[in-house]
């Protein structure tokens, strides 16, 4: 598998742009902590570091994230379907689930390591700020955990994405219904305020990294920690797997 792996990534066209992209996030997270941190009496206190902070892990789980994940599956798929690379991978000795599960963990080790850029950008900011007359800012291990988990949590979206990509020709409509699906997270998120936001993976990750997770039936609710909630999205991530390569192997690859 990691051979895999490794072949799909030599596979990708202008992967440095593919890596720039990868890090577009981090620095524009870099550029606002930069202006942020250049205006004396707007930003330049703890509490409204805090909130710069928090207000980036908002929009990165619950909008920005969903999109890189549609945005990604959509890419690298489209280049074997652009260049009928289906085709001739008939002619070698793999299974297509082998193959659809390399590029899966390919887009996921991407996307771990945007979320990894956004660590370093944080972390960075934090020992700059240690320097400065913010004096008493805090490291936030809670939103670096969130960070280094978000991709844990947002795996069944990613299935989900790679799997309309690999699955149809047109790469337009999973990007299309990807940015949707991610635009309409926080409506979600609002309306179903009970439970039903569990048939929603796109909502996960703004529920994760606020721990705004428990269920409510009736009168009666039920706590659930972001650990649970975390072992939740992976089995429902490796149940679907399930599911997909069972598909897989009752067919050709294209």
């Amino acid at each position: 598998m990691i051979r895999l792996i490794t072949a799909e990534w030599f596979k990708i066209e202008h992967p440095r742009r593919l890596l720039l992209l990868m890090l577009s996030p981090a620095l524009v997270t870099a550029f606002i902590g930069w202006f942020a941190g250049h205006h004396d009496g707007i930003f330049l206190d703890i509490a409204a570091w805090q909130e710069v902070w928090q207000t980036i892990l908002f929009f990165w789980s619950c909008f920005a994230f969903s999109f890189f994940i549609a945005v990604l599956a959509a890419r690298l798929n489209g280049i074997e379907h652009s260049n009928n690379s289906w085709r001739m991978m008939l002619t070698l000795p793999l299974r297509p689930y082998h193959l659809f599960f390399a590029k899966l963990s390919l887009e996921w080790g991407l996307l771990f390591f945007a979320n990894i850029m956004m660590i370093l950008v944080y972390s960075l900011a934090f020992l700059v700020s240690s320097h400065s007359s913010m004096t008493g800012y805090g490291f936030d291990m809670a939103l670096v955990k969130s960070f280094f988990l978000l991709p844990f949590v947002m795996l069944p979206v990613l299935l989900i994405q790679h799997a309309l990509s690999w699955f149809l020709t047109n790469t337009r409509f999973p990007v299309i219904f990807g940015n949707i699906c991610s635009l309409a997270s926080l409506p979600v998120s609002s309306y179903f305020q009970d439970k039903g936001w569990l048939l929603y993976p796109w909502d996960y990750g703004l529920r994760f990294v606020h721990d705004t997770l428990d269920l409510k039936m009736g009168e009666k609710i039920f706590p659930v920690s972001q650990g649970s909630f975390l072992a939740f999205a992976l089995i429902l991530f490796l149940v679907a797997s399930a599911a997909v390569t069972v598909v897989l192997k009752q067919r050709d690859i294209h």
